[in-house]
């Protein structure tokens, strides 16, 4: 009763306020109004003065709206989920994530795709004995089923069918059903028993929306009773404070919703961490590489050296292969080639500064029969994507940095070398914990100063899943998998991991501190440390790849836990003492804290101390040096350890 009248007394400061707006700011329009995640309206200006709006009763702050943008199997053993859960994702009717509830706020699932089947496996999960679904149907119920149950769009005049492709194969990630058959063989997604929602804010073919629809999305998911939400999506922080977004997030974390959350594909450079991913209230994702691809085979003839190369959205190289000239261009190919000066060549071209369809575009019009690109980070190379611009025809894959340097040194003084390239599309090895040269990096810029984000990564390259049905003229259906990349594709492997875990502690219904258990679980659990893709030697430092790389068997096995989860100092100054806590819950009585630094300035220490349920981090310099400061606090208590990672910059 005294929530309900809290409620009562909310709406009325909400009509208070949109009374006086038609009357001193009459041009300007409601479109939305929150009471779940927080208190206040969404307005179209419509010519009027923004500031106009301050002027109403009650009004704390007017928000800038943000535009938010898409972040763009074998995952499962990296992240240790076989261990983990003591099932097996090849099996149809693992119960791994059974009655929790994960809202995917992205461009919609598409529920008919065979990975999110209901069938005599997995009914009992999403169906009642009498046949209706467990989580009723709402919104388009035409792209409902029992699985997802759930079909809404933002703005509310649009519809939830998936047209991009993007939230099909992040729901297939999240919580796709086990057992199921795709293009490598038998896979699962990470919570595959997990109820899915489809808050679909980036409906038909819209690129980008605005934080206010979506932050109507988190207040919809929330009532809605959804446990964790998954959103691959950014864009430019708000300079002034946070974003409204960022505090319907809040919102849903103080009822104990997990939020999590890409950092972004801006890197590799620092501070590049986007809005709602530097809120300090999500799980933040960065993206690491997977230990697979699909690809085909290049051929060095004349060296007898065979390389995998990756495909993608463009042609592949025809099977049985095909002898070709492969020309070295030494460029990146983002401005035209003279004509005819590739005629009848594969074209060996840099990645790098523009998309990949302008340089098979520029290759192609100067006569390539074909392109060969060179990744320009180390690992594996990836899945090429086409910029939905730049139409082309020609087969086109990619090589490793290794592999295209040996290329380029083989073809010697005249840019030429004799090759072959194609054969049968296959599974292809690679190389696990590179930490992804777009995965965004820290330090957050924040209202509240720098800050420790993101907070770990996942695999987030060459990661496969479904993608939408499609219809032939002939009217074959075709459900298919595709290989993506980005930090999009590594934040649902938390959220299924956060589903993973609610299901398995009976984390269900909302609580408060609920989202912060288990982010601890999986952030200060994390197992490995990442390696740069810039050398591939150096270690990822705490500020680019967070505490390391998601592992769900240590997560599971966490029995104490950290909130919050790091400790940010932000930018120190002088050489007095700076100290920061966390508070500890469970059986952490008696834990010991060691301070295990990865990066140092000089005359600089940091000191750990546990006394009653808190830790305390002290930072203190001597000197003048600069520099930055990080590490992890590791504490153990009768053999388990989490691992608190520290940042601060002098």
């Amino acid at each position: 009763a005294e929530a309900a009248a809290h409620r009562r007394t909310l709406a009325s400061a909400r009509a208070r306020y949109q009374r006086w707006l038609s009357r001193n700011v009459p041009q300007a329009r409601v479109t939305a109004a929150y009471d779940t995640v927080l208190n206040g309206v969404a307005v179209r200006l419509h010519g009027a003065d923004r500031a106009a709006l301050a002027g109403g009763p009650g009004v704390r702050r007017v928000l800038t709206p943000t535009v938010m943008r898409p972040t763009m199997d074998a995952s499962l053993e990296i992240i240790d989920w076989r261990q983990a859960t003591g099932q097996n994702f090849e099996t149809a009717g693992s119960d791994v994530g059974r009655d929790v509830r994960v809202g995917v706020i992205d461009s919609g699932i598409d529920a008919s795709h065979p990975f999110f089947r209901v069938d005599d496996a997995n009914r009992a999960y999403f169906v009642k004995a009498d046949g209706s679904c467990i989580e009723p149907r709402q919104g388009n119920p035409e792209y409902t089923s029992c699985k997802v149950p759930i079909a809404k769009a933002y703005p509310g005049s649009q519809d939830a069918r998936a047209v991009d492709s993007h939230g099909t194969h992040v729901a297939g990630t999240t919580g796709g059903v086990s057992g199921t058959q795709s293009n490598t063989g038998l896979m699962s997604g990470v919570a595959p028993a997990a109820i899915l929602g489809n808050y679909n804010v980036f409906p038909g073919t819209t690129a980008s929306a605005t934080s206010e629809d979506i932050a109507v999305a988190v207040e919809d998911a929330v009532e809605d009773g959804m446990d964790v939400l998954n959103l691959s999506l950014g864009g430019e922080p708000e300079a002034r404070g946070y974003d409204v977004l960022e505090l319907a997030l809040r919102g849903a974390a103080d009822v104990g919703v997990l939020s999590a959350v890409a950092a972004g594909n801006s890197g590799p450079g620092e501070s590049t961490v986007q809005s709602p991913g530097r809120a300090p209230w999500v799980l933040t994702a960065g993206a690491s590489t997977n230990s697979h691809y699909l690809g085909q085979a290049v051929t060095d003839t004349e060296r007898g050296a065979t390389y995998g190369a990756a495909v993608g959205e463009f042609p592949p190289f025809p099977d049985p292969a095909q002898p070709y000239t492969l020309q070295d261009t030494d460029s990146i190919g983002c401005s035209a080639f003279p004509a005819g000066s590739l005629s009848g060549n594969v074209a060996l071209i840099d990645r790098g500064s523009c998309t990949f369809s302008t340089k098979v575009l520029n290759a192609e019009n100067a006569g390539a029969v074909g392109v060969v690109v060179r990744n320009n980070v180390a690992g594996d190379p990836i899945a090429m994507a086409k910029d939905g611009v730049n139409e082309t025809t020609v087969p086109a894959v990619m090589v490793s940095i290794t592999a295209g340097a040996a290329l380029r040194d083989s073809a010697g003084a005249d840019n030429r070398l004799a090759i072959t390239a194609g054969g049968p599309i296959s599974e292809q090895q690679g190389v696990a914990d590179f930490l992804a040269g777009f995965s965004s990096r820290g330090p957050a810029d924040t209202p509240d100063g720098l800050t420790l984000k993101p907070d770990m990564t996942s695999v987030g390259v060459n990661v496969n899943s479904s993608v939408p049905c499609t219809t032939a003229e002939d009217g074959t259906r075709s459900c298919g998998f595709e290989f993506f990349q980005g930090t999009s594709m590594a934040t649902p492997h938390l959220a299924g991991g956060a589903a993973a875990i609610m299901a398995e502690r009976g984390y269900l219904g909302a609580f408060a501190n609920r989202d912060e258990l288990v982010k601890s679980m999986q952030v200060n659990n994390a197992a490995a440390r990442v390696l740069t893709s810039s050398d591939g030697r150096r270690e990822a430092f705490i500020i680019e790849s967070g505490s390391g790389r998601h592992d769900l068997a240590d997560a599971y096995g966490a029995n104490f836990y950290a909130s919050p989860v790091s400790l940010s100092f932000g930018q120190l100054r002088g050489t007095r003492p700076t100290s920061r806590s966390t508070l500890l819950f469970g059986r952490f009585e008696g834990a010991k804290a060691t301070v295990d630094p990865q990066t140092g300035v000089t005359g600089a220490t940091v000191t750990a101390a546990v006394s009653g349920d808190r830790l305390t981090v002290t930072v203190q310099r001597s000197g003048g040096a600069k520099g930055d400061v990080q590490g992890w606090v590791v504490l153990t208590r009768r053999g388990q350890e989490i691992r608190v990672p520290y940042w601060g910059r002098f």
